[in-house]
């Protein structure tokens, strides 16, 4: 997965503090968090907001956050195909 890097010019990519990748339709941000340590993900398509990251490093992080949102996908897979499974019931509220 490629990400873009918030670093300034002449600098390394990795010495930035944002980076974002697109991936199909997912758009996907690991960042740092001013006054927070450690890493952050974001991925509005999925309802992740500036959840916490347990790795220290940016390349462990960028492999957690894919393993968070795999993990957040294979739910609404779940979720989706239980709700496709159930017979339609209309009741009043």
């Amino acid at each position: 997965m490629k990400f873009e890097s918030n670093a300034k010019f002449g600098q390394p990519g990795e010495s930035g503090s944002i980076f974002r990748a697109k991936a199909g339709g997912l758009n996907i941000t690991v960042h740092k968090i001013i006054y927070c340590e450690g890493w952050h993900l974001s991925c509005a398509e999925v309802g992740i907001r500036d959840r916490e990251l347990k790795s220290e490093s940016l390349f462990k992080a960028i492999r957690e956050a894919e393993i968070v949102i795999k993990k957040k996908v294979e739910k609404m897979q779940k979720d989706i195909a239980k709700a496709i499974e159930e017979s339609i019931e209309i009741s009043r509220y």
